[in-house]
């Protein structure tokens, strides 16, 4: 058994670290702030500009139209997006995907690189020799 001195693990004759040691001993480095982070500081500090910003998230999702009714900024499907994500979140989506074991068999001869027709893709089977 080894102890590593710079590390303060100990570690077998391979150099290996052995069970219930660590070489990370400070564990994982603290991550900077990240944008979202900085962001939300701000919108928190600053409740107007928070206000502010989500007017114009809905105007450009709404869209604008003059005293005569001509539409001066047309309605974003980005921003109506946008909006249905932060209020409602995300909807979680199945992938319904299914498979049969010819379908993986298949798979693993388009991936050997073998016909359907060659024997080497039957499992468990031999060629006879004549």
């Amino acid at each position: 058994m080894v102890t590593s001195e710079d590390q303060g693990c100990e570690r077998d004759e391979q150099g290996r670290i052995l069970p219930g040691n660590t070489a990370n001993s400070k564990g994982r480095p603290k991550q900077d702030h990240s944008i979202t982070d900085v962001i939300r500081t701000m919108m928190d500090s600053k409740p107007d500009v928070k206000k502010a910003l989500g007017q114009t998230v809905i105007k450009m999702a709404l869209g604008e139209r003059d005293e005569d009714g001509k539409v001066t900024v047309k309605p974003d499907l980005f921003a109506i997006k946008l909006i249905w994500a932060y209020l409602d979140g995300k909807p979680t989506q199945a992938l319904g995907i299914t498979t049969t074991n010819s379908g993986v068999e298949e798979l693993a001869r388009a991936m050997m690189g073998l016909n359907a027709d060659d024997s080497d893709a039957n499992e468990g089977t031999e060629e006879e020799s004549t």
